[in-house]
């Protein structure tokens, strides 16, 4: 069937071709007084040949699940729903199911972020539409994997690169006019996959382009990031999580025979569906408990596991699908220990340079320093290449490149290299990745590690954040209302590792489309209060928004979080609000400890608008109780330590 669909795309691609593209190129050259015949005539082929090279290449998808086999997409997706950034999933039917391009809602807002955590199937999903797009004949679609970007390779570049024939180049001014004019479609994918050093400079080259042309739609894709600010007039959506159905649904797509998938199912039904229902919500986690379940009948209880026994299945049984579970040769000559500390090594070395791709001669190089540092010699670099393509696929082939099959793969084996390999470094290295000013680029990793290491990871990354959010409630109130003492206590807590501002759209705005609204509010804050602030997330309750600049502790605090749930709660209880009295819709209001400190009720209402927007928290009292827990298991850890001492 999927074999069917591609064929269909290609017949579109022809369509789009002869009614879209050829059309504006006819009506492009009076603009640009060039001959049509001789000069913008052959652009049509250059499109014809991109989209169809690219439909090809996007319907297959490598997966970990087989093995970095490559397998139709169509066949493994199970539709995503998008829903508004802000909104709880768990409350609300609205949502936007990505089973084609969604063209009415992507037409209505223009301009769509889509961003999430690790593994919920943000490019995936973008793929999808992309070969939508063409199936439909919605427009001209481009697909630009923003990890190729730099500040030597720019978007132009990169998209002249995927124009350029093998034997003719796309002309240049030409495709700056034909973009300007509008009607295409672009699918920025992977942000987050940007290297640090050029985050800034391709940031800025992207949102030229945009203004440049603005026309066009645009479909962003990222993991949370500090930098996604830079795009506030997006329109910003998450992916819900998988339903247990839908979980059960992706497994069995996995599955050729269907056994494998049924006693997954079975088991995880009537055993342990209570402890992983969070695991399952999320599609890379689904993949990685099928493959390990493949090879080994047990089901990890946390996500590390699932990584650790994916490895092994990979190292010791590559390909499941023959009789007797073949098993390749490793041309590198290292058993599973050895190749394990190489990979822990690579996975480093990755995150050291903020890289997931490698060219053939960078590749070999991070090889050759990841053997030195994990004192472990493959036979060859070039052996071990072959054996991380081939024996033990945790790389994959993307043109000329070799990179990690999954940015979580890189960040599991950096991450248990910290914990294993790097022995009395291991706390000056968590320390400075939690001093980091981009700690949200190592969220994953820490969440990873938090597993791995329960005890590093609270002395040296929790307890410190706690520390400070409680110092900073004590802090003396200078009024002498106790009630007022208690709502300065309750400002702290909404407020704490964020720079909050408060804005009530007017009623003209409620009426604009939401990006306009949302534009606007943005140009509000770079002209008048936080131009030289990161904008890092915007959060919506009915008319009323939220702008909010995060620091490193607010990264932090959401891990925190996520660990342990018990560490929040609704600030706010009653979190419905009729109406607001004592704030000026149209006007953008800082909320700092002291904003309107001098009217008890004006003070209240604030905090009651921008606590229930901003939701549930990091409390006092939470705080409190999970510092004092920490505290009591690092003294008992201490203890036990002691009782051994004379051995």
């Amino acid at each position: 069937m999927s074999e069917i669909l591609v064929s269909a795309g290609i017949v579109a691609i022809e369509h789009i071709v002869e009614k879209q593209i050829m059309p504006a190129l006819a009506r492009l050259a009076g603009v640009v007084k060039k001959d049509f015949n001789l000069k913008i005539e052959p652009l049509g082929k250059h499109f014809k040949e991109y989209l169809r090279r690219t439909y090809e290449k996007h319907s297959i998808l490598n997966t970990l699940v087989f093995h970095n086999q490559q397998k139709q997409l169509r066949d493994l997706y199970i539709p995503l729903t998008l829903v508004q950034e802000g909104v709880d999933y768990k409350k609300t039917k609205d949502g936007i199911i990505i089973d084609g391009y969604p063209a009415e809602y992507i037409a209505q807002y223009r301009r769509i972020l889509i961003a999430d955590t690790a593994g919920m199937g943000k490019s995936t999903l973008t793929k999808i539409m992309f070969l939508s797009a063409i199936d439909q004949q919605a427009g001209i679609p481009f697909f630009v994997e923003l990890r190729r970007l730099s500040q030597g390779h720019t978007l132009l570049d990169e998209l002249r690169e995927q124009l350029d024939s093998l034997t003719d180049e796309f002309d240049d001014s030409l495709m700056r006019s034909f973009f300007h004019a509008g009607g295409f479609i672009f699918f920025f994918d992977g942000f987050d996959e940007i290297g640090l050093a050029d985050r800034k400079a391709v940031t800025d080259d992207i949102k030229r382009f945009i203004e440049k042309a603005p026309d066009n739609y645009y479909v962003l894709t990222s993991r949370y990031e500090q930098g996604l600010a830079s795009f506030g007039d997006f329109r910003s959506m998450n992916i819900r999580p998988l339903s247990q159905k839908e979980a059960y649904s992706l497994l069995r797509r996995y599955d050729s025979d269907g056994e494998t998938s049924r006693r997954l199912i079975e088991k995880i039904d009537t055993e342990v569906y209570q402890r992983i229902s969070e695991f399952l919500q999320n599609p890379l986690l689904v993949s990685l408990l099928f493959i390990g379940f493949e090879y080994k009948p047990e089901i990890p209880l946390k996500i590390h596991l699932f990584y650790d026994q994916v490895f092994e299945a990979y190292f010791n049984n590559h390909d499941l699908s023959k009789d007797g579970y073949y098993t390749h040769e490793k041309q590198s000559g290292l058993d599973m220990a050895d190749f394990g500390k190489v990979l822990r090594a690579i996975g480093f070395i990755c995150l050291r340079k903020h890289r997931l791709a490698f060219d053939r001669n960078d590749f070999l190089d991070v090889l050759d320093k990841a053997g030195k540092l994990s004192c472990v010699s493959p036979k060859s670099s070039e052996a071990l290449m072959h054996d991380l393509l081939h024996a033990v696929p945790l790389f994959c082939m993307d043109g000329l490149n070799y990179k990690w099959v999954h940015k979580s793969m890189q960040e599991y084996f950096a991450a248990d290299f910290i914990n294993r390999d790097c022995a009395d470094k291991k706390e000056s290295i968590l320390e400075r990745i939690a001093s980091s000013s981009e700690i949200n680029n190592y969220m994953n990793l820490l969440e990873l590690y938090a597993d791995l290491d329960s005890k590093s990871f609270q002395k040296i990354i929790a307890l410190p954040v706690l520390k400070s959010f409680l110092s900073y409630v004590d802090k003396p109130v200078n009024v002498d209302n106790p009630e007022m003492v208690d709502q300065v206590r309750l400002r702290r807590q909404i407020i704490y590792g964020k720079d909050v501002y408060l804005y009530l759209f007017t009623k003209e705005e409620a009426e604009m489309p939401i990006s306009a609204a949302f534009g606007h509010l943005k140009s509000l804050v770079d002209q008048n209060t936080i131009t030289q602030r990161i904008i890092s997330h915007t959060a919506s309750h009915d008319l009323r928004s939220v702008v909010y600049a995060s620091n490193k502790d607010e990264w932090l605090i959401k891990l925190i979080e996520k660990k342990n749930p018990q560490a929040t709660e609704y600030l706010i209880k009653d979190w419905r609000i009729r109406s607001v009295k004592y704030l000026n819709q149209g006007v953008l209001f800082h909320i700092t400890e002291s904003f309107m400190i001098e009217d008890m009720e004006a003070y209240k209402e604030i905090n009651m608008v921008a606590g229930s927007i901003l939701g549930p928290r990091m409390s006092y009292s939470k705080a409190k109780h999970y510092r004092e827990s920490i505290n009591l298991a690092l003294r008992e850890n201490e203890d036990v330590f002691k009782d051994f001492s004379e051995f």
